[in-house]
């Protein structure tokens, strides 16, 4: 206990003085021998590590790295980073598929030092040294090695006998002036390390082929490679690439091959019997040669046979437009990764699937550049992602618009919805989260992104960030500033502070706009052109900077879509007037690729902005667009309903958006149809993300009386307030607060007297009862492997109203007494997977009437808790039924829409027919219920599953009786042939009271195709998977 206190308080204390310690470097150099036994997946041997203390300080412990341990156990912070995302892989992996390291034994120039792994982090571990490292000083640590190579769950691991060997040696961490920086192994979030020379000596089986880090010293290996080389030309040749992928088997004898590398601050290597291999060479502009390599399998060897050009082509782009690269070759590997599509190592890059050749050179181009961006420039990745992620994500957009010129990765639907758009992808992935106010800022700790905003705060939002400012500067200055950057911290380890100096200083140039703006913070940008007048020849145009930052900008002379003259201006607060030069336009443009609102950012000069019809879109500022999206719907009353979808709608919210989507009912002859307008506003606090204040509406036909052949009608009308309040995004955790009021009313039939001669009671006509409910709605969900969640919390108050009454008994129930009530309802979902993409899901429901004039009466209103939800139990008409008051008759079996369930208060799944609605399965006192339904170990077709219910409700049956209480339970297996979206439901057993109910139908209709287990069978339809916010949370 006083050594783990001692070596925190000396960590403590390096890392609080570090502000005050002058910019050092340590070097650390790696001998390591290793043997592979690829039946067991481990690795063997030793190394030496000899660390150079170039700091100021007399160090007395060295902290390692030791991230193989990282695939130990369910505990390490990469299985807790894992689940977060939503990955369960790991945490359900076989242990023979785990990794880690075995017998690491530390001794310190040849004498045992005592070591110990972090406790909460198995892949963190302190070197006690024997005797102090004084400043300048040098030690040798040695240890043997016994590495378990798992599968492959991130960087390291095997495929079968396909090896990625990564991140797999003892390293020390990162000592400089802010201090020491061990750190766990993540699968997003990568890493930091020193300095140093490798030597590295590989035995295997001799029919291996190995890529590697470094330079190849043993000359037998080069025949072998170049002589692999030369099949692979005549695979070529001959065109015989085949699907078969399998493994050869391993040779009996063995080869040890040896690498060397300098100046580099990492070593890997991949290993695999079935690599092809091409070779190449790069010129730099310096006359310099780079040997080039592509390593791949049968696996889209097509797109590989381009891989060593793609490579070449990297290379000589980064070097003309960066710097010089330094290292004597450059390899990219096709291999199996599960850490994304590509990741990168000094000298060697391994690419998982690609699927087109533009997309493999865009991944090749973004790997091979991080040889700059980390490789040369080795920033702290896991702190500050977007020093490597966004600025090499930066030169590769560069790159493909200079190769490719169109956003062709991205495929074909997307690059014409980008194209009719006016935005980049960038953009667009920019404005999806920021107008929802769910994007953080760059410089967040990797581990502290969503996984959805690691792709834009460490990727897409500083490479936008890092073209504007070419823009701004010019791409000369700007190639000047980087490449001054460059050759001032190239084998550095510079930090975001020392990029700023150094752009600022070559520059001459406040860049906080940059810094503490886009980088630092997830300020918005939203600037406005407010006026454009003639100005003797030229423009005055007014500008308005309605955000925080302020951002440099460009205004564009426009004509016949094409950019004339464009001139840049420098930031500013509130508002200014800018002289602009004049010219032939059609339009003047505010041009900012971080534009919150680039619609109020184009001013026609000559003519009102045009208006377009389209059937669908992203917005675009050159015109004004209304989606019109033709529609055909039905139910059983109104039958078949055409119409049209008016909408704003897109992937990209808005500060108003609507939906209205009237219909013509071909049976009834009604107008028919669903509307709704949402106001979106955001304030600026921790507590509320934003405030939805909107309104919906839907009227369609719900019933038919066929005695007297008039059609029932339903409308509703539900204004409503939901305060989505903040959460991390990271945390996978969101909620919200809804009130909404609904106003609804339902036609009924009116009757005059009764005949005294035919004893007919006549049909007068129809009149509207009107309803008024109120509800407060919490909701939330967790997206938290190995258990996501989610809950629900709706209180519903409901009393008479007669504002808008035809009768007076509008509110009344069959008793004529007046109904007020308090309903409080509780759902709760619980998904655990009990192996990798296998669940039991729960469903838990608990509803009370908290005050109910109903209560003790025996009839049972709409609003009453339901054991089976169908559409007469959807008394505020949430639901869309394609029969909602079916009952069927009784000469023949019930309609199939009475089987149409929702999964609402018990959530049966039994089918009871609408004419047991006053005598089973309610109450108007409480309900409490459980669903269960679970995949099977064994994969069967069309998702069919086991699923159970069980719940127990009390009531009244008369007033003044006992209250009693109903247990029932159901057991079928159900099936989905739109996974999430149509499930049917087949019961197999039933508690006696169901079963009871069943035979009391079945003795009063006739078998429907011979058979009445039709009767029992049910479907649900979630329609709200359909919904756009429903589909845009997926992507949260």
């Amino acid at each position: 206990m006083k050594l783990h206190f001692l070596l925190l308080m000396s960590l403590f204390y390096i890392n609080s003085t570090a502000a005050q310690t002058p910019y050092f470097q340590q070097q650390v150099n790696y001998t390591i021998r290793v043997s592979l036994n690829d039946s067991l997946h481990v690795l063997t041997g030793d190394m030496d590590i000899e660390y150079i203390n170039n700091s100021p300080h007399t160090l007395d412990t060295i902290w390692m790295n030791l991230w193989v341990n990282a695939y130990k156990n369910n505990n390490t912070e990469f299985a807790k980073q894992q689940l977060r995302l939503g990955n369960d892989k790991f945490y359900f992996a076989e242990k023979e598929d785990l990794g880690r390291f075995k017998n690491l034994e530390f001794s310190v120039n040849g004498e045992k030092a005592i070591w110990k792994s972090n406790t909460a982090n198995p892949d963190i571990a302190w070197i006690k040294l024997p005797q102090p490292l004084a400043a300048g000083a040098r030690i040798h640590i040695t240890t043997p090695l016994h590495i378990k190579i798992p599968a492959s769950f991130s960087r390291l691991g095997h495929v079968g006998t396909s090896y990625q060997i990564t991140q797999w040696y003892p390293k020390p961490a990162v000592f400089d002036h802010k201090g020491w920086h061990p750190m766990p192994y993540l699968d997003m979030g990568e890493f930091y390390s020193e300095f140093g020379n490798f030597d590295v000596s590989i035995t295997l089986p001799s029919n291996y082929v190995v890529a590697a880090t470094g330079v190849l010293q043993t000359d037998s290996e080069r025949t072998f490679l170049q002589q692999r080389e030369a099949a692979t030309q005549t695979t070529i040749a001959n065109k015989a690439f085949t699907k078969n992928d399998t493994f050869p088997a391993s040779a009996t004898t063995e080869k040890t091959i040896r690498y060397t590398a300098e100046n580099v601050h990492d070593f890997a290597w991949f290993a695999d019997k079935r690599f092809y291999v091409i070779s190449g060479d790069a010129t730099l502009p310096n006359g310099k040669m780079v040997a080039i390599h592509a390593f791949f399998t049968n696996t889209e060897a097509d797109l590989w046979v381009k891989g060593a050009d793609y490579v070449t082509r990297a290379v000589e782009f980064y070097s003309k437009h960066l710097g010089a690269y330094p290292y004597p070759q450059a390899t990219a590997v096709q291999s199996a990764l599960s850490a994304g599509g590509g990741m990168e190592y000094p000298m060697i890059t391994v690419i998982g699937k690609s699927g087109s050749a533009e997309s493999l050179d865009e991944v090749i181009t973004h790997e091979v550049g991080h040889n700059w961006f980390y490789g040369i420039l080795a920033s702290n990745e896991r702190d500050h992602p977007w020093m490597d992620e966004g600025m090499n994500s930066y030169y590769e957009h560069r790159y493909m618009q200079t190769y490719y010129k169109s956003q062709v990765a991205y495929g074909n639907f997307m690059t014409q919805a980008l194209q009719n758009s006016g935005l980049d992808f960038a953009q667009l992935y920019y404005l999806f989260l920021a107008r929802r106010r769910l994007d953080q800022a760059p410089n967040t700790h990797s581990n502290r992104f969503s996984d959805i905003n690691y792709g834009l705060g460490a990727y897409q939002k500083p490479a936008s960030a890092f073209s504007l400012l070419e823009q701004y500067l010019g791409t000369a200055e700007f190639d000047n500033a980087l490449q001054q950057y460059y050759n001032t911290w190239k084998f550095k380890h510079p930090y975001p502070e020392d990029l700023r100096a150094s752009l600022e200083q070559t520059t001459g140039k406040n860049l906080g706009w940059l810094f503490d703006g886009l980088i630092n913070s997830n300020k918005l940008v939203d600037y406005e052109i407010d006026e454009v007048q003639k100005n003797e020849g030229d423009y005055k145009v007014k500008v308005e900077n309605e955000s925080g930052i302020n951002t440099p900008f460009a205004l564009v002379g426009i004509k016949d879509n094409k950019p004339v003259h464009t001139q840049w201006y420098s930031g500013f607060d509130d508002e200014k007037e800018l002289l602009f030069k004049g010219g032939d336009y059609d339009k003047i443009l505010l041009n900012n690729n971080f534009d919150l609102n680039p619609n109020d950012n184009l001013v026609f000069l000559n003519k009102r902005k045009p208006f377009k019809v389209k059937l669908w879109g992203i917005e675009n500022p050159n015109h004004h667009a209304l989606y019109c999206l033709p529609l055909i719907a039905w139910n059983d009353y109104d039958k078949t309903m055409l119409g049209v979808a008016l909408h704003n709608l897109s992937v990209l919210e808005k500060p108003f958006e609507y939906f209205v989507a009237p219909m013509y009912a071909l049976n009834t002859k009604d107008i028919v149809g669903v509307a709704e307008v949402d106001k979106n506003f955001y304030p600026n606090n921790n507590y509320i993300r934003q405030i939805q204040v909107g309104a919906d509406a839907r009227t369609f036909n719900s019933n038919y009386n066929f005695k007297f052949k008039y059609h029932q009608q339903y409308f509703r009308m539900s204004p409503f307030v939901t305060l989505k309040l903040h959460t991390n995004p990271a945390d996978n955790y969101n909620h919200s607060l809804t009130y909404r009021m609904v106003y609804y009313g339902e036609e009924e039939a009116s009757f005059g007297a009764r005949d005294t001669i035919t004893n007919e009671v006549p049909f007068t006509g129809k009149y509207w009862n009107t309803y008024l409910a109120h509800q407060l709605i919490y909701k939330g969900e967790i997206r938290r492997a190995p258990t996501p969640m989610s809950w629900n919390v709706t209180i519903t108050q409901q009393g008479r109203d007669n504002t808008f009454t035809e009768k007076e008994n509008a509110f009344d129930n069959y008793f004529q007494k007046r109904i007020n009530y308090v309903r409080l309802a509780a759902e709760y979902n619980l998904k655990f997977y009990y192996e990798h993409k296998k669940a039991i899901s729960f469903r838990a429901f608990a509803g009370f009437f908290l005050g109910s004039t109903e209560r003790n009466a025996g009839y049972i209103t709409p609003s009453a808790f339901s054991v089976a939800h169908n559409g007469q139990n959807d008394f505020l008409y949430d639901n869309f039924y394609f029969g909602r008051n079916e009952r069927g008759s009784d000469d023949v079996a019930p309609d199939l829409w009475v089987r149409q369930l929702s999964m609402r208060d018990g959530a049966f799944k039994t089918p009871f027919d609408s004419r047991y609605v006053n005598q089973f399965g309610h109450s108007n006192k409480y309900l409490l219920a459980l669903n269960i339904v679970a995949d099977l170990p064994m994969r069967l077709p069309m998702g069919i599953k086991p699923y159970g219910d069980i719940a127990y409700y009390g009531n009244r049956t008369q007033e003044g009786e006992t209250p009693s209480g109903t247990f029932v339970w159901d057991v079928g297996m159900q099936i989905s042939p739109i996974p999430d979206f149509l499930t049917i439901y087949l019961p197999i057993f039933n508690d006696d009271l169901i079963k009871n109910r069943f035979l009391e139908l079945e003795q009063q209709v006739k078998p429907f195709l011979g058979t009445k287990y039709w009767n029992r069978i049910s479907f649900y339809i979630n329609f709200n998977k359909v919904r756009r916010n429903e589909l845009v949370n997926m992507l949260r």
